[in-house]
């Protein structure tokens, strides 16, 4: 049987149902198994299951910059962002693939040259968003909120980006309010928490962290099996994730 993980500090089961559900649909004997590990164990952690020639490690925060020391070859994505979440292993080799920017492009698509962005958090997931966005869009105006400068979380804007752990390892938002000025709340959490809740009582868009694993998952997929996933499979699958 194929062993695919995931190492994660704060470890999910979404993973988990939608691999082994689209394994089973697909007829591959494999299993997907989360993993939580401590920085201090990460390397040791990632050597034993290359030993056991796990054939795919998904890389989940904090870790997406961490393994790059690690990898013997890196998709074009990778370089770019300086991100990798996605470790394909080849001949004892481990290449190293950035998917999370499917991601990124599909939960910004509603986004224009006008907006002002707050962007919170910063570790690999919000500079993948200022980056890319700055790219796209070279005359926006993004602001990137981190530990450095959390005072300013509040300040007008009409699009707000979650890249932290709140709402990923409780409900809690990042933020006590939303401004009037918000239009468009993308959070990553995948669980409807506070922020969720803000963004509906304030009439903001609210996209959340499921939509944008959607996209990240289907092009992880395909690196790890070489199969297709289409979007009926995938929402067929969805509506049982719980």
């Amino acid at each position: 049987m194929k062993k695919y993980y995931s190492l994660s500090k704060y470890p999910g089961n979404k993973g988990k149902h939608f691999y082994n559900s689209f394994f089973r649909l697909h007829k591959i004997n494999a299993e997907y198994i989360p993993l939580g590990v401590s920085e201090s164990d990460f390397e040791k952690t990632l050597i034993t299951l290359k030993n056991e020639n796990a054939v795919g490690i998904s890389i989940s925060m904090p870790y997406k910059n961490i393994i790059l020391k690690y990898l013997d070859a890196t998709d074009t994505a990778v370089n770019e962002y300086n991100c990798c979440n996605t470790v394909l292993q080849l001949d004892g080799k481990l290449i190293g693939y950035n998917t999370d920017i499917a991601g990124v492009k599909a939960a910004t698509t509603k986004i224009t040259n006008n907006d002002r962005i707050s962007i919170l958090g910063d570790g690999s997931m919000g500079k993948m968003f200022e980056q890319y966005l700055k790219d796209i869009h070279p005359n926006i105006r993004v602001y990137s909120r981190s530990l450095g400068n959390w005072e300013e979380r509040h300040s007008p804007t009409e699009v707000l980006i979650n890249c932290t752990s709140f709402g990923t390892i409780n409900k809690s938002s990042p933020v006590n309010f939303l401004n009037s000025q918000v239009r468009l709340v993308i959070d990553l959490a995948t669980q409807l928490g506070d922020l969720g809740q803000q963004s509906f009582q304030s009439s903001a868009e609210y996209i959340n962290g499921s939509y944008f694993y959607k996209y990240q998952f289907m092009e992880q997929y395909a690196i790890y099996t070489g199969r297709t996933v289409d979007e009926y499979e995938y929402e067929s699958i969805a509506q049982y994730d719980k």
